[in-house]
């Protein structure tokens, strides 16, 4: 018998410490699927915190702490200090660090916004009108897409892959380039680029599309022959 999936992950505990959406989404994630979190978060409790911050315990500035040989995950910036500690804490713990741009690259530390994140991480070659301006989605996705990434490192060590102790970097730039799973095979088998073809997914997919109707919008995804297929005979084509 297949266990519900909110005991999958009966007796794991994990800490985090999150200063923004990407460790709390990682904490809300970890804890539905009946992990034992004990998450500290900087977040608004009025507002995102709400949601994301489920048996949270609200702080400015949550502490990076966790007990030998647990999981600490942890988005607080990149800083001297921050460095200093979670070196100290990876000695005995396995830290899931989450940052924008990666803890040991040449952009580690510069600032980094949600706008910033969409231009480097590709998603912006992609959308919008041609000959236009490129556009963004208008919400947090890359933290999202972290938080992910990091609940899934951190379960390594509950499928019982990796070390006991050291540091799992997470690049919020790495997830959503990730994302983009096509645009990189295209290009490195056809030197393809999709471009920008407003309310079209790509040039040769015509039935990957957002349409106006009636009563607002619809979106189509019939990739596949079959899908396409159904998609005439509901039309009645």
């Amino acid at each position: 018998m297949m266990r519900g999936h909110m005991d999958l992950l009966s007796g794991q505990r994990v800490t985090v410490a999150s200063y923004g959406i990407a460790a709390a989404y990682a904490a809300w994630m970890l804890r539905q699927f009946g992990a034992g979190v004990v998450h500290a978060t900087a977040l608004d409790p009025e507002g995102i915190g709400a949601f994301l911050g489920e048996g949270a315990a609200f702080a400015d500035n949550p502490e990076l702490a966790v007990e030998p040989g647990g999981i600490l995950i942890t988005d607080v910036p990149v800083s001297a200090a921050a460095r200093q500690r979670i070196e100290d804490l990876c000695r005995h713990a396995l830290v899931v660090w989450i940052t924008p741009w990666g803890t040991d690259t040449s952009w580690s530390e510069r600032p980094s916004t949600e706008l910033a994140q969409y231009a480097a991480g590709g998603w912006m070659t992609m959308v919008g009108e041609p000959g236009r301006e490129p556009l963004a989605a208008p919400v947090s996705l890359g933290q999202f897409i972290a938080g992910l990434f990091a609940a899934i490192a951190a379960l390594t060590r509950h499928a019982g892959w990796g070390g006991a102790t050291g540091l799992l970097d997470v690049a919020e730039i790495e997830g959503m380039a990730a994302t983009l799973i096509y645009d990189s095979i295209a290009f490195q088998y056809y030197g393809a680029l999709r471009g920008r073809v407003g309310n079209r997914y790509s040039r040769n997919q015509p039935t990957i599309v957002t349409l106006p109707c009636k009563d607002g919008h619809i979106g189509i995804h019939a990739a596949l022959h079959s899908q396409w297929v159904t998609l005439a005979r509901l039309v009645g084509h």
